[in-house]
């Protein structure tokens, strides 16, 4: 009952945040999230709580990873594969290295295989924090092109930097790193984790197709089908010694990619698997972030046993891992590394937005709590600075984008709802103009698709009061009818006949004798 009172407290958590995101829209959903996540830890069942990165990253990333592949314009994407290549493969390393060398040379007496190891925690964006900061600001064209690069970066560096970490880590507990065996071991986890992810999806691909063509495509087919792919691509790959993250991102994008297949299956039931992927997303992200408040008093308290001197040496650190990462992305993107523009170079203001665009999330927290606990029987050093590290490094990277951004940027223009209405409500009238136009319709039918459509033009709140009111004089007249046809044997179309034309009563007693004829 304790796993059921945790998860059902982060979904009510998530909810929280999204009511108050709708009331307070000026702050970034974000930061609602992880103050949500905050509060809950003076629950007694959050106290000490401890985010299991194995569990966080099957359960909860891969779905999320899948789809993002599985929604993205995989044509935009193809035409900046090369940017996002450049920012999630050549930029992640050249950033872990720099960054592991920098921190070394600042604090000596962490080993230089751990500072890489750090880097390699620091070094993956996201792109769900990303989105929510920039939410409510419009973005230029280039910029938001630049930004969108980010977005498909983001989908890719995770596994760059997993992969990065797993081979640090193995050099320092084993005292030997080969460069060769390295580059090896990442190009199986990298691109074996795409191929893996490829084969894969394109099998589930063709299997949803078959159940599809046999007439197999019921909700309660098709949805749970789709919801476990992800899982079963992430498990198989990992199984196989790639990167699972990778799998699940290539093959939701083969998902996506194979849309024009999968669309012969049955309207409702489409339209129930996209809805359920939405309401699941949606979900996952906001607990994504309510972990990562859940999770930082639990870091604070590790850390506040060490000295004061070393919190500032740690916390000064941080900044200069986060000033160093603007620096490299920033000019990564002046020099044209990344090709925005072709051969044009980016602008002071879109290498700016690059470098600031590098967001850390919970990503990065997962992969700091994976580190080991102990080594040889020991209690693994300098673990607990380096979550601290880790975890500073993410506060900056929302903090600051989140201030310096709505400043630089103008605020998203807001659609004229008076514009809107109306014309929605011209359609509408329309709509309805062409259905009374309709000589074979029966009038139930009728009725019911002109409701339908009216209700289509509501814009404003309804008065409660004149609802009310309104359902019991329906009720009334429901009754009265009733016992009038029962007590004098009245047949429902006299009256629906004495009711005057297009008047509630005819659409009333018409949409209910039409279904009680039939008893």
């Amino acid at each position: 009952m304790e796993i059921f009172y945790s998860v059902a407290l982060l979904i009510v958590a998530a909810i929280i945040a999204n009511i108050l995101y709708t009331i307070f829209p000026r702050i970034p959903l974000t930061f609602y999230q992880i103050g949500c996540g905050f509060l809950l830890t003076l629950l007694p069942l959050f106290r000490n709580y401890s985010l299991y990165p194995e569990f966080f990253m099957v359960g909860i990333i891969a779905p999320l990873m899948f789809n993002d592949g599985r929604t993205i314009d995989t044509g935009q994407m193809a035409n900046a594969f090369a940017k996002i290549m450049s920012m999630a493969v050549y930029l992640a390393i050249l950033t872990t290295i720099v960054i592991g060398t920098m921190a070394h040379a600042v604090m000596a007496v962490i080993p230089l295989a751990l500072c890489l190891a750090l880097a390699a925690i620091v070094t993956p964006t996201d792109s769900l924090a990303l989105s929510s900061i920039t939410e409510n600001v419009t973005l230029p064209k280039a910029v938001s092109g630049a930004l969108g690069a980010l977005g498909g970066e983001s989908l890719f560096n995770d596994a760059s930097g997993i992969v990065v970490l797993s081979l640090a880590l193995s050099a320092y507990q084993t005292g030997d790193f080969s460069f060769s065996q390295g580059l090896l071991s990442f190009i199986v986890n990298f691109f074996g984790g795409l191929l893996v992810g490829l084969i894969v999806g394109s099998l589930f691909v063709s299997l949803q197709s078959f159940l599809v063509g046999k007439s197999m495509d019921t909700a309660s087919v098709i949805v749970p089908f789709s919801l476990m792919i992800p899982f079963a691509i992430y498990l198989i790959s990992e199984e196989l010694g790639c990167s699972g993250i990778l799998a699940v991102v290539a093959g939701g994008l083969i998902y996506g990619i194979n849309q024009s297949r999968l669309k012969l299956m049955a309207t409702n039931v489409r339209l129930v698997t996209n809805a359920t992927w939405g309401i699941l997303s949606n979900l996952l992200n906001g607990i994504v972030f309510v972990l990562l408040g859940v999770t930082l008093p639990t870091v604070i308290v590790a850390i506040i046993p060490l000295s004061s001197t070393l919190i500032l040496e740690l916390s000064g650190l941080a900044l200069l891992i986060y000033l160093t990462m603007g620096v490299v992305r920033f000019a990564w993107a002046k020099l044209n590394l990344v090709k925005i523009h072709g051969d044009r170079p980016s602008t002071f203001k879109e290498a700016f937005l690059i470098a600031v665009g590098g967001v850390h999330g919970t990503i990065t927290l997962a992969m700091a709590l994976s580190l080991p606990v102990t080594l040889a029987g020991h209690a693994f050093p300098y673990r607990d600075q380096l979550i601290f590290v880790a975890t500073v490094v993410i506060l900056l990277s929302l903090i600051i984008p989140a201030i310096v951004l709505p400043r630089m940027l103008p605020a998203k223009q807001v659609p004229n709802q008076d514009s809107f209405n109306h014309h929605r409500s011209k359609m509408v009238d329309y709509s309805i103009a062409r259905i009374k136009e309709l000589p074979t319709t029966t009038l139930a039918d009728h009725n019911y698709v002109i409701d339908m459509l009216t209700s289509q033009k509501k814009s404003k709140r309804a008065d409660k009061k004149a609802v009310r009111d309104l359902m019991a004089q329906t009720h009334d007249i429901e009754i009265q009818a009733t016992t009038e046809v029962l007590s004098n044997d009245t047949s429902p179309n006299s009256l629906v006949t004495n009711c005057p034309a297009e008047s509630p009563c005819t659409r009333l007693l018409g949409g209910a004798f039409g279904n009680a004829s039939n008893l």
